[in-house]
């Protein structure tokens, strides 16, 4: 499992990197889904 994510304070929500993208996503246990949020390049401002 990834640690929480940097970009949120949700303790559900998780960064991570996979080659030059970081993929943020939120851990639904109740519903037991993962849902992605967001994957951009971290090289790019």
């Amino acid at each position: 499992m990834c640690p929480p994510s940097y970009y949120f304070k949700d303790s559900d929500v998780r960064d991570m990197t996979f080659k030059k993208y970081t993929i943020i996503y939120e851990i639904k246990p109740d519903e037991k889904v993962i849902e992605i949020l967001d994957i951009f390049n971290r090289k790019k401002p």
